[in-house]
């Protein structure tokens, strides 16, 4: 199904100089099915995006507080914004850069969690003394 997609939009030859437009709003159930029908998961986003740990594996090779550190927890929390891990760490790679207003954001989603509670008085913390 994922070739059929990709090959939708092909030139062929002089006949068929330009590319096909087709609409595929709506087609996502029948891609979930598919792909836990063909693959060994009943979570098609485990298949589509990549896992967690594969991120948080990327970003231990950058030294922390540097640009690509941050951008690693921020595309995890971008990827999965309800995610309260994936928050708190966008928070912390934030934190640990400087910059405690685009913290501030990620924790404002958190902020009644238990877990996000030590990174909430951190920033507090920084907060207060750049008073």
């Amino acid at each position: 199904m994922l070739q059929a997609f990709s090959r939708t939009n092909r030139v062929l030859n002089e006949k068929k100089r330009f590319g096909k437009i087709v609409c595929f709003r709506d087609l996502k159930s029948n891609v979930d099915t598919a792909i836990k029908l063909f693959s060994n998961s009943n979570n098609p986003e485990e298949i589509v995006r990549p896992p967690f740990q594969e991120m948080y594996r990327v970003a231990g090779m950058y030294q922390p507080g540097t640009k690509e550190y941050k951008e690693v927890y921020e595309i995890a929390a971008n990827t999965y914004p309800e995610d309260v891990t994936a928050n708190i760490n966008a928070a912390s790679a934030n934190i640990i850069s400087g910059d405690f207003k685009k913290a501030a954001t990620y924790m404002e989603k958190v902020k009644d969690d238990s877990r996000a509670f030590n990174n909430l008085g951190v920033l507090a913390g920084w907060l207060e003394i750049r008073k």
